[in-house]
């Protein structure tokens, strides 16, 4: 069947407010602009030029290099979408949805091929035509006569009509004006105008307050981080290794490489296996298509069409021959780009993901602390704290991480201010953290003295957030540790200057080029880049004892410990009445099936580590809450790890039952990500007639050491609730006492007498069951 004929079938359009929709994405706006910066990276050419400017009458004007302007408007085409781009964007998106988040219109001008193109997209002209689906005039042309290129006049003269309309360019001579402005053979000019406004009437985007710059309106500078708060700031730090040239408003942005501005700067290398079903999960994806069959398909029909049409060598039919071919071809390009990601996706399945952390201390502004994160080199999570930092203290403060994640490890989301798969993005930071912490000890601050640090470099305030001093001395102290590193602007190669006094302060040029270098072997940009020189740390795990583990053990026990025992002090229970008041969760299961549990029942069981059969596999996991019926207890388990989303997470288990064992704790120092939550406890009305003893389980595959070591908790735990505050061993003595001290224990002692809470126990008689029980095994 010819093409033609779906001429009258009907079209999902793309309609005019799917263009505010799309930019709904952009809730920082600064991320908008940056959309417009990096389409003036080139795939190709590292020396690409972007300026940014203000025009008093237009808005915003955007001069970049870009490709040609008829993929503009197709929403999803992206020329970097290759297995071997190492450029952000996959989506043909960021153009579109940056601009309309700014204002409701753009216009841009391209040169291209000796031809000049305008396009002009504008929310505007659709609201006041009442036009529904996207319309977007697209003049040519020629750049050598200026005469336009086109078969349709009519529709030449239409689309040209609109531009003068609804444009700020409203005669011919100011059209050409705007692609004069651009001063290379080609190139592309983006003007933003109708700014989105706020509230008050005003601009979102501040560009009256510092001519050389765009700031957030209404945005104090007090506890905002510059990047939040100034987009010179922003675009300074927005590419990880600046290969470009940004000017605001005429002025050029003195980009940063990060980690050439820290003291003490360091590589982490992490490997690790954890982003295995990141990429299998984008393997899927790109399997779920079918572009190879849809290429022989098209191929096919292109033959069949080629064989049917026989001698008919009319007009139309080689038209639509040549559109049917054509199309088979764009199918298999495609079909061979998307096998080409595959393979290299599959290829990067079966290898450990090796990442580079770089970690350093920010001696000039020290609480622009956190990790800076870019994925293919652009930045996507700025200033996030991880493993020590979040923590609040002094340890780590200052130290600032950066990483480049590549696209094959984790895929950023389309507005690229997060990441798309949240969960291996968690386990990021995790790695982060550990490595920092490493980073911390290798630099040894907290040995020297934190404090007597930040001294040294001029912080004197007890306020962290205070700037240092700017005392003379002070400023060439933070000098000499941080060589100046900047970019020449012809080569656009990174030199690193030697360190002189005179340097203190000095403020260089924007056209600053090699020559100007007062290192010889550096002055000429044929010189080569040197590299920076890092030293390489290492993640060393602590390999302890079993003793340092049973220690830190009983450390997370106490701890726990210390929560009842508050909870305890400011709670008076002497009854089954003042248990009832107790702030604690209630089961929510039907009346009658759930009979009461004491509170001393949930300790003995919580944290208990099981292993718990699942569609005859085992997983690992800890009781986080119990249930005691009529004729069985129930434990419920959360699980350390489940490989697919259709396994639960956690699960309610009859104790004692073919498909739960216990197992001996891990190591104290492993905790699952899934398991650092807040244990529940699920504690229902006590009633003393029908509470049953709880023993504890020992049918299980433990060894009768292991056994032993659970019953000694168990019992540890027991006197420690039931000790009353008077007794004369206290509950921190106790809490280190070995399992012969525990077994000599003087329950007969007076003093553990009715005061005790909630039970009277005054000889091993009469303590709950479980507390016997413990006493008899030991």
């Amino acid at each position: 069947m010819s093409c033609a004929n779906y001429s009258s079938l009907n079209r999902a359009q793309l309609t005019f407010e799917y263009l505010h929709t799309n930019s709904t994405t952009h809730e920082f706006l600064f991320g908008a602009l940056a959309e417009l910066v990096d389409n003036a990276r080139c795939v190709s050419d590292t020396n690409v030029y972007a300026s940014l400017c203000i025009k008093t009458n237009l808005g915003f004007a955007l001069s970049l290099i870009a490709d040609e302007a008829a993929s503009v408007i197709q929403f999803g085409k992206s020329a970097k979408r290759s297995p071997e781009s190492t450029q952000i964007g996959q989506y043909g998106n960021g153009l579109k949805s940056g601009s309309m988040r700014i204002g409701k219109d753009f216009i841009l001008f391209t040169k291209k091929s000796n031809t000049m193109t305008c396009l002009l997209l504008s929310r505007t002209f659709h609201e006041e035509e009442g036009i529904d689906e996207v319309i977007v005039p697209l003049p040519t042309w020629s750049v050598w006569n200026r005469e336009p290129v086109s078969d349709n006049m009519e529709k030449f003269a239409i689309e040209t009509e609109l531009i003068y309309k609804y444009s700020p360019f409203k005669t011919e001579q100011q059209v050409m004006e705007q692609f004069n402005k651009i001063r290379g053979e080609k190139g592309t000019l983006v003007i933003i105008f109708n700014l989105k406004l706020m509230d008050n009437g005003e601009p979102e985007l501040d560009v009256t307050s510092d001519p050389r710059d765009i700031q957030m309106a209404e945005t104090p500078p007090e506890g905002t981080k510059p990047e939040r708060r100034s987009f010179r700031a922003y675009a300074a730090v927005l590419y990880i290794d600046p290969r470009m040239r940004i000017f605001i408003n005429g002025h050029k942005v003195q980009t940063k490489r990060l980690s050439c501005c820290l003291y003490k700067p360091s590589q982490e290398v992490s490997t690790s296996h954890r982003f295995y079903h990141s990429l299998l999960h984008i393997c899927a994806c790109i399997l779920s298509f079918t572009p190879e069959e849809k290429a022989r398909e098209a191929e096919s029909k292109a033959r069949a069409f080629e064989l049917r049409l026989g001698g008919d060598l009319t007009r139309e039919s080689r038209v639509t021959l040549r559109q049917v071919q054509n199309s088979a071809i764009t199918m298999r390009r495609e079909a061979d780009v998307k096998k080409r990601i595959k393979d290299a996706k599959q290829r990067a399945l079966k290898e450990p993901k090796e990442l580079n952390f770089i970690f350093g201390v920010n001696i000039e502004q020290r609480e622009l602390d956190g990790m800076f994160i870019y994925n293919c080199s652009r930045l996507i999570k700025m200033y996030e704290k991880v493993g020590p930092q979040l923590e609040g203290g002094m340890a780590c403060g200052g130290v600032v991480g950066v990483v480049d994640v590549p696209y094959l490890v984790l895929e950023p989301t389309h507005n690229k201010q997060d990441f798309a798969d949240a969960k291996e993005y968690r386990h990021l930071l995790k790695a982060m953290g550990e490595h920092l912490a490493q980073y911390w000890k290798d630099v040894a601050i907290a040995q020297r003295g934190i404090i007597k640090f930040w001294d040294e470099f001029g912080y004197l305030s007890a306020n962290w957030n205070q700037p240092p001093s700017s005392e003379l001395r002070y400023k060439r102290r933070r000098a000499m540790e941080i060589p100046t590193t900047i970019q020449c602007d012809v080569c656009l190669k990174w030199r690193t200057l030697p360190f002189q006094l005179s340097s203190v302060e000095k403020n260089y040029p924007d056209s600053w080029v090699c020559s100007m270098n007062p290192d010889p072997e550096q002055n000429r940009c044929e010189a080569p880049e040197q590299k920076q020189k890092l030293p390489l740390g290492t993640l060393k795990k602590d390999s302890k004892s079993q003793e340092e583990k049973q220690k830190q053990l009983s450390e997370k026990i106490r701890q726990q410990q210390e929560k009842l025992e508050a909870l305890q002090k400011t709670t008076s229970v002497r009854s089954q009445a003042d248990l009832k008041k107790l702030p604690l969760e209630v089961s929510t299961r039907p009346a009658g099936e759930v009979i009461g549990i004491p509170l001393w029942a949930t300790l003995l069981y919580k944290g208990l580590h099981v292993e718990v059969r699942v569609n005859k596999e085992w997983f690992t996991g800890r009781v986080t809450a119990v249930e005691i019926g009529k004729h069985a207890v129930r434990w419920k388990v959360k699980f350390d790890y489940v490989p697919t989303d259709t396994t639960p997470r956690d699960r309610w288990v009859e104790k004692g039952s073919e498909d739960v064992r216990l197992m001996k704790p891990p190591s104290p120092e492993y905790q699952s990500p899934d398991t650092q939550q807040e244990e529940e406890v699920v504690v229902a009305e006590p009633s003393t007639s029908e509470c049953v003893g709880i023993e504890p389980d020992t049918t299980g595959p433990s060894s009768g050491q292991e056994t032993v070591d659970l019953l000694v908790q168990i019992l540890r735990n027991c006197l420690r609730y039931f000790l009353p505050p008077n007794f004369p061993i206290s509950k921190k003595e106790l809490s280190s006492m070995s399992s012969e001290g525990l077994l000599a224990f003087p329950l007969h002692q007076e003093g553990l007498c009715a005061s005790s809470v909630p039970v009277v126990a005054q000889n091993q008689a009469q303590l709950p069951l479980p507390l016997q029980q413990c006493c008899a095994a030991l």
